[in-house]
């Protein structure tokens, strides 16, 4: 019969070893995989939380008209303050929709719901300011979604009509 010695066993232990090891790297990917997913996902609720509190309790920002005078003297109903806390809600909304493009790419659902938000906020979304400062931040597809709303939007304004373009992520 065939005996091993101590040393031989010890190199089969090595190649089990090695072994085990190999089995288990595709589930230690999946692992990490699922981890990131995870914590996208967190990520996304919290930052959409963070927005719904924050529009709960400003409703004065959910539809918001700027005249050219308005956005030349960076006001809000009067108010500098008002207009820059206007800016930071628009800017968690922004990031907001960022998040829900991710996570939702292909919803139409999701798509008709950011639109319905984007349309309250048209003169700021489609003003100089927001266009040379702030857009140029902003992550594909959304930014090329607003270009292309503001483009329709300003169209339609000269028509007289209501525009009727779609998010394509």
């Amino acid at each position: 019969m065939f005996e091993l010695g101590l040393e031989q066993w010890s190199h089969l232990a090595t190649i089990a070893m090695a072994i085990a090891a190999i089995l288990a790297l595709p589930l230690a990917v999946w692992q990490v995989r699922k981890s990131r997913i995870f914590q996208q996902e967190a990520s996304s609720v919290d930052v959409y939380t963070e927005f719904l509190k924050l529009a709960f309790d400003h409703p004065e920002f959910l539809e918001v008209k700027l005249s050219d005078r308005d956005l030349k003297n960076l006001i809000l109903n009067g108010s500098k303050e008002k207009f820059g806390r206007y800016e930071v809600y628009f800017d968690l909304m922004i990031v907001t929709f960022e998040h829900l493009i991710i996570e939702t790419p292909n919803s139409e659902g999701t798509k008709s719901y950011i639109r319905s938000y984007l349309e309250g906020h048209r003169d700021y979304l489609c003003s100089s300011r927001f266009q040379t400062s702030f857009s140029s931040q902003m992550r594909s597809p959304l930014k090329e979604y607003v270009s292309e709303l503001c483009d329709e939007w300003r169209r339609a304004s000269a028509k007289g009509t209501k525009s009727k373009l779609k998010l394509v992520a």
